[in-house]
């Protein structure tokens, strides 16, 4: 299963933190508030450097798609499950490669794969199946 991207402290998180740390120290705050001690340690000492709660901005190249069209792309692949993903990308009509819409879906906790074409078991097959695990049911790792 895919890991969950970390989530960022909110703002009343943030003013908690801050109003306790004068009184409380880190882990205590951490047990109270149910945060790990050291996200309350290094909000604590970016606060202290930085003078001010808000977060840095990233590094890195802006989405290409927006929240509609996420949105869009998870509901598609919800309900087209068989549909490989470049004619997904036709039927979303998003101007996202397959990489992205990949992408995408592993944010959004969600995998797709191709499903592996299987013979289909006919009558006689169950049959024989059923034939020989009888005839081996009482088979130990010994015998």
């Amino acid at each position: 299963m895919a890991s969950k991207p970390r989530k960022e402290l909110s703002e009343w998180d943030k003013g908690r933190i801050e109003g306790r740390s004068e009184y409380i120290k880190d882990i205590e705050i951490g047990h109270e508030l149910n945060i790990p001690h050291q996200t309350v340690s290094s909000f604590l000492t970016c606060l202290k450097t930085r003078q001010s709660s808000e977060n840095l901005p990233r590094p890195g190249r802006p989405q290409i798609t927006t929240k509609a069209q996420d949105k869009c792309i998870i509901a598609a692949v919800e309900t087209n499950t068989r549909v490989p993903l470049a004619l997904l990308q036709n039927i979303v009509n998003v101007s996202a490669s397959t990489s992205t819409i990949r992408r995408q879906l592993h944010e959004d906790l969600i995998r797709k794969w191709h499903v592996v074409k299987r013979p289909l078991l006919r009558n006689e097959h169950t049959k024989k199946c059923l034939m020989w695990a009888l005839k081996y049911q009482h088979y130990t790792r010994k015998n």
